[in-house]
């Protein structure tokens, strides 16, 4: 191995383990092993959830075939074939003359598979990926040495990508998170909470719209909250889905099972994701999550794309994640409002008490005086006043009917300007509050 190509693999490992996107370093890394050893096309499999899947594949030329590279990213490649089943179970290389012997003859020509050397990548006993590295036979036989050589290379460029990769979910749902508990310091309104998992959970899962869908006291999975993770609002949408009264059976089946479940075509199950769920909305592909703390199930997260998109083991394992903390933190405000609304209910009773009390104890001071005290005129003004604090208004007023029973004079009262009481009259016919209440009464 040259000293210029060292040098360039081991700054490619550094770079898997510091960069956002690890395909472009996956790529150029199966570029230079490829021109290593003089091979026709290297492909770079990642192992995941039992399944290998496609991370890159390039020739050493660097020569581009777009929409055999888009079926091949598109497609399940190891899927079900013998060259997986070896790997999976423990073979550490892989060496055939003809692909057909492991790889299904349908796919061996769809991509043109040449004689292949297919070597393990593991770390501490895991199963991490797959290197295959296609070429002329011989060579590739010649060659194996020095590709168990590369394969260790291959190992840590992968484990590195993973730790970066899972230390960004770990910063992405911590933000996440934050974001949520802020919600829940800042208001005990379980909408602003709502609000909060829906957005978050899918901007950190990568999806376009978080919706929520809780169960209410029947039991029935409700529309509660629907958010864009870019933040932006559609009312019409908002009002739309949240005035659908029948269920969605595939949210359902996730709150029964409590297991997650995506669509990346929910319009070819109509049995479990209805016209009138997807239509309306848009929705090309969708994850469903249950909500679940404790050991109580509060409802389902629906997590959807505008586009066509296939929804990967990542954004599933991030979205069960953050699921399960939106969960806790929708339980912690059902809580917090159960406690504001009792709290609410104790304050408005003891405010009627207090009003109560301080009612009847005007009663008495006002009966008091007017046993005790010949003066009348010092009684009503007394009663004005005790009235407008009792009943906490700006305004009271006695009235006097005057002969003749057209004009009733301001006797007595409070809040009015100085020099009305006692010369202002109003009309004691029913077009005047006064002449209206004592024809009622």
């Amino acid at each position: 191995m040259v000293l210029t190509s060292t040098a360039e693999l081991l700054g490619l490992i550094r770079r898997a383990g510091a960069e956002p996107s690890a395909t472009a370093v996956f790529a150029q890394l199966s570029r230079v092993i490829g021109n290593l050893v003089d091979a026709h096309r290297v492909t770079l499999y990642g192992f995941d959830d039992g399944k290998f899947s496609p991370l890159a594949s390039e020739f050493p030329s660097g020569e581009a075939q777009k929409s055999q590279f888009r079926l091949w990213r598109n497609s399940e490649t190891l899927k079900d074939s013998k060259l997986a089943a070896r790997l999976h179970a423990g073979e550490e290389i892989v060496l055939v003359e003809d692909p057909n012997e492991v790889i299904p003859s349908d796919q061996v020509k769809a991509y043109d598979i040449q004689s292949l050397l297919a070597a393990a990548l593991s770390a501490d006993g895991e199963l991490m990926g797959a290197l295959v590295v296609e070429g002329d036979y011989h060579r590739l036989s010649e060659s194996e040495d020095q590709i168990r050589e590369l394969v260790g290379i291959v190992t840590l460029a992968v484990a590195n990508a993973r730790s970066f990769e899972r230390e960004q979910e770990r910063t992405a749902e911590s933000e996440a998170l934050l974001e949520v508990a802020t919600s829940l310091a800042d208001s005990t309104d379980l909408s602003t909470v709502l609000a909060a998992v829906a957005r978050n959970s899918a901007r950190v899962a990568g999806f376009d719209r978080g919706s929520i869908l809780l169960v209410d006291e029947e039991g029935h999975l409700r529309p509660v909250m629907s958010q864009y993770a870019d933040g932006h609002h559609e009312p019409e949408l908002w009002e739309r889905f949240r005035s659908i009264k029948a269920e969605l059976p595939a949210a359902r089946e996730v709150l029964d099972s409590g297991r997650p479940a995506s669509y990346s075509k929910p319009e070819e199950a109509p049995e479990l994701n209805p016209p009138i769920w997807v239509e309306p909305f848009a929705i090309r592909s969708v994850l469903l999550v249950p909500l679940v703390a404790w050991g109580e199930r509060f409802g389902v997260l629906l997590l959807d794309h505008g586009r066509r998109r296939t929804i990967t083991l990542q954004q599933m394992r991030i979205a069960v994640g953050v699921a399960t903390q939106g969960a806790a933190a929708i339980g912690i405000g059902r809580l917090l409002k159960s406690e504001a609304d009792s709290r609410r209910s104790v304050e408005e009773a003891l405010q009627t008490l207090r009003t109560r009390e301080a009612q009847q104890a005007a009663v008495a001071k006002l009966s008091q005086l007017a046993l005790t005290d010949g003066d009348l005129f010092g009684l009503m003004d007394e009663a004005t006043r005790v009235l407008a604090k009792t009943l906490q208004v700006e305004y009271t007023k006695i009235l006097e009917l005057l002969p003749g029973g057209e004009e009733l004079l301001l006797k007595a009262g409070m809040g009015w300007r100085p020099g009305l009481v006692g010369t202002v009259t109003v009309g004691a016919d029913a077009d005047s509050q006064a002449g209206y209440t004592m024809s009622v009464y």
